[in-house]
């Protein structure tokens, strides 16, 4: 080869490679002439997505990025409009408002569209309540004659919490739904007893002072009302009254015991114990007594004694009518 094709083999060589940076020369002019924006992308779920792009218009920005809407999406600003200000895209699940969507102008913010929906929350409400007590009648009574009711138990209402969970939308409550209680007092019942009214003759004076026990005829159980004692009478003095000389035909003691046992095992309230000002205990009034035989004088009986009416809540194993006192 000679020295002037040598020449023109490098000429040639020169001039392609002059054109080629002329090219690569001209496409970085211009890239750096096309304006880079950094545009935010939300879509419906909440999900959010930053890129940078050259380009300007929604339908190109999606394109560029590979997204397709769904046939029950909508974008904001419109797929074919320029982005706007704001340089936020947000993919929205139609829902029937597509037409509020589309109406959107290309000069409108987002954040002033978004303002327009109902701001929508929830919370969690606890509520204290009654629970009412019941009644319960127990009709004791027998024969035809006239009714007495007494309260053995007096009643008490209950309370419980109930826990709501409460819709609230622009503030205002719209859907109210319990979602659990719980019971902080149970309701107590009252207990009411029906009994049949009977007086009780007056007693002066027993003709012995034995007792006997062979003598199991029920005692009565009804409220004896106009009961009264005319003979000799317990006395803390005295400490004792002979079987002769008590109208229940027993020997009469007292004794000095916390009763609330007693009225618990008989399923009796404490709101009928009182102590009358001459130190006896009572229970609705009549003397609370312990019975020397509960064939004769059972549980819940009324029995008489040299202080008044006596109701038995106990029971004394010597043989001897306890009256319970605070002496």
């Amino acid at each position: 080869m000679g020295i002037n094709e040598k020449a023109t083999i490098s000429l040639k060589k020169v001039i392609v490679m002059t054109i080629a940076l002329l090219f690569i020369m001209g496409i970085s002019v211009m890239a750096t002439g096309a304006k880079l924006n950094k545009v935010k992308i939300i879509y419906a779920d909440g999900m959010e997505l930053d890129i940078i792009t050259s380009k300007s218009k929604v339908s190109e920005i999606l394109d560029e990025n590979h997204i397709v809407l769904l046939s029950d999406e909508t974008v904001v600003p419109k797929y074919d409009d320029e982005i706007s200000d704001n340089k936020t895209i947000r993919i929205f699940k139609s829902n029937g408002e597509e037409a509020n969507v589309q109406s959107m102008n290309q000069n409108e913010n987002i954040e002033d569209v978004l303002a327009e929906y109902n701001t929508v929350s929830e919370k969690i409400a606890k509520e204290e309540v009654t629970i009412p007590h019941e009644t319960e009648v127990k009709d004791l009574s027998t024969g035809d004659g006239e009714k007495v009711e007494t309260i053995t138990q007096k009643g008490k209402d209950g309370k419980k919490e109930i826990y709501y969970k409460i819709k609230l939308v622009e503030g205002n409550e719209e859907e109210k739904t319990q979602i659990a209680e719980k019971v902080i007092e149970e309701p107590v019942n009252c207990i009411k007893e029906i009994r049949t009214k009977r007086v009780q003759p007056v007693v002066t004076s027993r003709s012995s002072d034995s007792v006997n026990d062979d003598d199991n005829t029920p005692a009565q159980t009804e409220n004896p009302d106009g009961y009264t004692w005319s003979g000799k009478k317990l006395t803390r003095s005295a400490g004792v009254v002979k079987a002769s000389e008590s109208p229940s035909g027993y020997r009469e003691t007292y004794y000095n015991l916390y009763m609330g046992g007693c009225l618990r095992l008989l399923g009796l309230s404490s709101d009928g114990y009182g102590v009358r000002s001459d130190g006896v205990k009572t229970y609705n009034g009549y003397v609370m007594v312990a019975s020397p035989n509960l064939s004769k004088y059972p549980y819940k009986s009324y029995v008489p004694t040299t202080l008044g009416m006596g109701y038995v809540v106990d029971f004394c194993p010597g043989g001897s009518l306890d009256i319970a006192v605070t002496w």
